[in-house]
């Protein structure tokens, strides 16, 4: 090394997980994934960042700029677009994120644009996070999405942040072309609007039965925890799982039944026939004094809602189709006069009935599953926000307990205590447009596929590929595996929230991935052909 520059010829091993500073006064924290050993010869004269020249300055930037975050334990995906790039793709690209202890990154995948990159685990350091993706050796392409990664919000506090990538001192964003650092000249920012919406609740007086769902304490028969539309949510495995509401009792001649739910599938039962909430003493049309549930109909899979009047139980149906793996808020009242179903806030079906509101205090109501068999009817997948009104909510009322914060990518948080008790009265935030995942990406053969999201990825065309880097975001221990087809294709064992695994397995054209574990949560993969 001579005045801060490498002698012609002369090998070097990045290592360090520490700061290397930079001829300009930056810093530059080397990959952690692998060591690279080269040989670097420098022309004299040449000085760090002179490959950007004005007319090809590469430079990188959030996508979206901005996002919003609602929920303690809310995230979304960004992805870090670069533009304008040298026509040699760099060794490494090394990108670090300037944020407050209010963030945490994690779940960083290496972009398209790496088609053989390998990225390390976010790691952080005073101030922010260091990001790194490593493909040495890779061929020679240009603009795109250079990595993607997970921003979660990590305390309550409300108003608007912002991020800040490749700034001053230490927070430089470099990449490494063959061997030599070169300092990225722009500087990208990400807005992160955030507000911790209250649950919006009608008239607590005439709630009579809450179940938040928040944590695994209560009457819990087997399901397991999640993140749900407020705070925590419950998810039912489809075979015995259910939640034992007590016996909460209807007088009177009006109610609402409401809740939200999400299904990991709507064909586990005969005919879709699944419940979300019931009280009832067998399956028959008559045994259910109130009832909300998915049916088949008309092809589609919709929404239903039953309740006894005068000892004769009336029952409709409607709504859209539903799809598994979306969230629903879901509401069924009676006025005295008329029953109503309502789908996500808006009215869906109706029906004209009359007569007192039959009761029976010793008769169970389960969440998820139809008394009095834990195999009857059982749910698959999430319910959350469960209430039970002795009056009929106004439809502006329903609107209100529909338009919660956006749903997201179900994983599992700490929660407050699962008490039945009314929340306090507020005005409901309205939610904006979610963040969409980015799909499955490919370029032909001998590219990149890669993906982040749940349950199963559509496979671009391919003959035979490596899988490998597969990231859980949550920290649920146990063993994940990932299938093409149906047929196993890795499996490895997550201590905390990641495992590194590789296995070669055949893809042709129209192949699925499915991932399978012990909890529902936010997966990246990477597959190679």
């Amino acid at each position: 090394m001579e005045n801060g520059k490498l002698a012609e010829g002369t090998a070097h091993k990045r290592t360090s997980n520490s700061f290397t500073p930079l001829s300009n006064g930056g810093y530059v924290k080397p990959f952690v994934v692998i060591a690279l050993v080269m040989s670097v010869a420098v022309v004299a004269g040449v000085v760090i960042g002179a490959r950007l020249g004005s007319s090809n300055a590469a430079s990188l930037d959030f996508s979206p700029d901005t996002i919003q975050l609602d929920n303690q334990g809310d995230f979304a995906s960004v992805d870090i677009v670069v533009t304008a790039l040298t026509p040699e793709l760099p060794d490494t690209i090394q990108v670090l994120i300037e944020h407050d202890a209010s963030f945490s990154i994690s779940n960083s995948l290496c972009g398209p644009v790496f088609p053989g990159g390998i990225a390390s685990a976010p790691a952080p350091v005073a101030g922010g996070t260091a990001l790194v993706c490593t493909d040495p050796g890779g061929p020679a392409l240009t603009d795109g999405v250079a990595m993607s990664f997970t921003i979660t919000k990590d305390d309550s506090a409300g108003g608007q942040e912002t991020l800040t990538m490749g700034a001053t001192g230490p927070f430089r964003t470099v990449f490494f072309e063959a061997g030599v650092a070169v300092e990225i000249n722009n500087t990208g920012t990400l807005t992160v609007n955030s507000a911790l919406p209250p649950t919006p609740t009608p008239d607590p007086s005439s709630l009579i039965g809450y179940w938040p769902l928040d944590d695994l304490s209560g009457a819990m028969n087997g399901p397991t925890l999640d993140v749900g539309q407020v705070n925590g949510a419950v998810r039912f495995d489809g075979v015995n799982d259910y939640v034992d509401g007590g016996n909460p009792d209807l007088t009177g001649d009006e109610m609402t039944l409401a809740a939200w739910f999400n299904a990991d599938s709507l064909s586990n039962c005969g005919a879709s026939d699944c419940r979300i909430a019931s009280k009832a003493d067998g399956t028959a049309t008559d045994d259910h004094y109130f009832m909300l549930s998915t049916i088949s109909s008309g092809g589609d899979v919709v929404l239903r809602f039953r309740l006894r009047l005068d000892s004769d139980t009336e029952t409709i149906v409607g709504g859209p189709g539903l799809v598994a793996g979306q969230w629903y808020h879901a509401a069924g009242t009676f006025d005295g006069a008329t029953m109503r179903l309502y789908l996500d806030g808006v009215e869906v079906a109706n029906l004209a009935a009359g007569g007192p509101i039959d009761s029976d205090s010793s008769v169970p109501f389960w969440i998820g599953g139809n008394p009095p068999s834990s195999s009857s009817r059982p749910w698959n997948g999430l319910v959350d926000e469960v209430r039970l009104y002795d009056r009929a909510l106004t439809a502006g009322e329903i609107l209100d307990l529909a338009t919660l914060a956006p749903p997201p990518t179900p994983t599992p948080v700490p929660t407050p205590t699962n008490t039945p008790e009314p929340p306090p009265t507020s005005t409901p935030v309205p939610p904006p447009t979610p963040t969409p995942l980015p799909p499955p990406v490919s370029d032909g053969p001998g590219s990149l596929i890669s993906g982040i999201g749940l349950g199963t990825v559509g496979l671009a065309p391919g003959v035979l590929g490596l899988v490998r880097d597969l990231a859980i975001s949550g920290g649920v221990p146990g063993t994940y595996s990932l299938t093409v087809d149906g047929v196993p294709a890795l499996s490895c064992v997550a201590a905390v929230d990641s495992c590194t695994s590789s296995q070669t397995a055949a893809a042709p054209a129209g192949s699925v991935f499915a991932i399978t574990g012990p909890g529902s949560a936010l997966f990246g993969f990477v597959w190679e052909e």
